[in-house]
């Protein structure tokens, strides 16, 4: 049998994340394509509550402390690639491998790969959650990856309280369809059902 829970690194969940762009059941992973850095334009969907993640751990869009230099350490180079001066944004989605990370690496989602790997490793089976994103404070300022929303042309930034995720297992290797920011926490059940699952899993 497969095992895929784990505590994940955040160039893991990069690979796992590219790895899956384009692959898998229906249209495919969809991860960067919608979400990611390959969402060059937030509004080219008609969606306005619909966000692209930010690469917010560059140096080229904000400093960054050393604990959040040691995170990412070997994710990226120094090199980023412009979007269009019209568009005033960077293309690549730092932000997005991170809060997967996160989230992979919660109580819920270990709780998820746990069932994903008591399945058999022959065949397709999926796991859709929602993960909160708490990085913590570092230096009196919250760790939170931000996404770019858009009202129209008209962009804005915001933080975010959940990661909604889409795992699968197909033929025992693990597959992430897609990732994306969720603005709301989740409701008083959820959260109840959520520490349940936490206590029974024994993780």
């Amino acid at each position: 049998m497969s095992k895929h829970c784990k505590q994940y690194t955040v160039m893991e969940v990069r690979r796992l994340i590219e790895a899956s762009e384009g692959k898998g059941p229906g249209v495919g992973g969809h991860a960067v394509k919608e979400h990611g850095n390959a969402r060059v334009d937030v509004t080219s969907r008609g969606k306005g509550k619909d966000g692209a993640f930010n690469r917010g751990w560059s140096v080229a869009v904000k400093p960054t402390s050393s604990f959040e230099d040691s995170i990412m350490k070997g994710v990226f180079d120094d090199d980023y690639e412009p979007a269009p001066a019209h568009i005033n944004r960077f293309n690549k989605s730092s932000d997005q491998y991170l809060a997967v990370c996160n989230a992979l690496n919660s109580d819920w989602g270990q709780v998820k790969l746990k069932e994903l790997d008591s399945e058999a490793d022959v065949g397709t089976f999926s796991r859709v959650f929602d993960a909160e994103v708490n990085l913590g404070l570092r230096g009196g300022k919250s760790l939170v990856p931000t996404v770019r929303n858009a009202n129209g042309n008209v962009e804005s930034e915001s933080g975010f309280a959940q990661v909604h995720i889409e795992l699968f297992k197909i033929a025992g290797a693990l597959h992430l369809h897609t990732a994306f920011a969720v603005q709301g926490p989740p409701g008083k059940n959820a959260v109840k059902d959520r520490a349940k699952a936490i206590r029974n899993a024994n993780i």
